[in-house]
């Protein structure tokens, strides 16, 4: 089959690379098929590359990768899946379509309705792929590769995606590696995949598996040496793809000891989250193996919506692991997401002076927590008529806990931003040890 896979993100927010297209495009060609990749990211006219791109010559199928339904941001919302849906529209014009990515993993059968696409795949698809254009190649009106949606009249019907993790690396032969080059989170590596935690705001736990799935460490670090010496991807800092880098972290700490021994010229930056098995050991094989820094959203700051939210972690871990990080050199970038069930006027000032004991080079917070269709708090919100039972919820809707001064908290949030120089001074350490990399 002659197939064109089209990486549509253009929301350039920590420029993404297309990882998920890379996968299917190595599936694909292992099995016989050809297959051009178009990447709509840096381009100046998108619909004009894609267009050129779809009448290169006659396609047997089309497959969209769509990343994002919105921007998630509750001051400036943005949705970007009538962009989608033109997309996938034009497309349609040429060869059967099937859509995927993490934009369709959270609403399979809504964005498979909204966008016309002839098909859809949701979960993780590089194993189901080949099985899937075979089954295409052979004019099927039913399904048996995984994850694979389609239309039976009116109805929708759909195979359970498959969630097992990711056992290679990035194929980078498809990637524009100079287009991605950049002095800070360049490039991704895929570490592990899945979230066990259940948190009440996020769907990670369906869309990618109720479990850690982990690569192994030794192949990790091959990856790693194979893309330094295939594809120049050393003295580089990679964002680590992994939920929740230090769970479980006997399996982190395997990690970082089998990169100390590869003495690997590279730099990272990683999700960390303050569970309570974040320990002084952890934190110190981190440095040793080359971290710049760490983030993670943190959530709330005050025991009561951590434990409304279901979060992994109370008020106490959280000192802990800032003290921790704090004690072993581990510079961190805490993200807060106030507003959410649980939350009051009360615990997010109580919250904000908590904050004020520790020294972060860098926070973020925001007001309202984006309800996504197969996440618990939907039920909340609905129960609480924040949002309609039949929304769909593609366009961004926001919970807020009831009766929050959302006035007040805003002007509360924006005075609690850091002050300009200590933020360049947190800014200026972080690309110090960047910098290293850079000579």
């Amino acid at each position: 089959m002659e197939i064109l896979l089209v990486y549509a993100n253009t929301y350039t927010l920590l420029w993404p690379g297309p990882v998920g297209v890379s996968y299917l495009a190595r599936a694909a060609r292992e099995a016989g098929h050809r297959v051009q990749v178009v990447d709509l990211m840096f381009e100046k006219d998108p619909e004009a590359v894609l267009d050129r791109a779809l009448a290169a010559r006659p396609w047997d199928l089309v497959g969209l990768s769509l990343r994002n339904l919105d921007n998630a941001d509750p001051t400036n919302p943005r949705s970007f899946v009538e962009d989608h849906a033109r997309r996938v529209g034009k497309a349609m014009g040429v060869a059967p379509t099937v859509i995927g990515g993490p934009a369709v993993t959270a609403a399979p059968e809504a964005m498979l309705r909204r966008t016309g696409a002839t098909w859809a795949i949701a979960g993780q698809a590089e194993r189901c792929f080949p099985t899937f254009l075979r089954e295409v190649a052979a004019g099927a009106t039913r399904f048996t590769a995984a994850g694979v949606l389609w239309r039976e009249g009116e109805l929708i019907k759909s195979n359970s995606p498959d969630l097992g993790g990711h056992t290679q690396g990035i194929d980078w032969s498809v990637i524009d590696t100079k287009r991605y080059k950049r002095r800070y989170m360049a490039y991704g590596l895929v570490t592990k995949s899945g979230c066990p935690h259940g948190c009440t705001f996020c769907d990670a736990s369906i869309t990618a598996g109720p479990c850690f799935v982990a690569r192994d460490p030794e192949s990790i670090v091959e990856d790693l040496r194979r893309e330094a010496r295939e594809w120049g991807l050393h003295r580089a800092e990679y964002m680590l793809i992994d939920p929740c880098f230090n769970q479980p972290p006997d399996w982190a700490k395997r990690f970082l000891e089998a990169v100390i021994r590869a003495d690997l010229k590279w730099g990272w930056v990683g999700i960390v989250e303050p569970t309570k098995d974040l320990d002084e050991e952890l934190c110190q094989l981190m440095v040793r193996a080359g971290n710049h820094m760490v983030t993670g959203l943190v959530g709330a700051l005050h025991d009561a919506p951590l434990r409304a939210q279901r979060r992994p972690f109370g008020l106490d871990d959280v000192a802990h692991a800032f003290e921790l990080f704090e004690r072993t050199g581990v510079l961190y970038m805490p993200q807060f997401m106030f507003g959410g069930p649980g939350e009051t006027d009360e615990t997010i000032d109580t919250g904000l002076r908590f904050l004020a004991r520790f020294k972060p080079i860098m926070f973020t917070t925001g007001l309202g927590v984006r309800v996504y269709p197969r996440a618990q708090i939907r039920a909340q919100a609905i129960a609480e008529g924040q949002i309609a039972a039949d929304d769909d919820l593609l366009e961004p809707r926001f919970y807020y806990a009831p009766g929050l001064d959302q006035v007040r908290v805003r002007a509360r949030l924006k005075q609690a931003r850091p002050p300009f120089w200590p933020s360049m001074w947190g800014w200026a350490r972080y690309m110090g040890r960047a910098s290293r990399l850079w000579f």
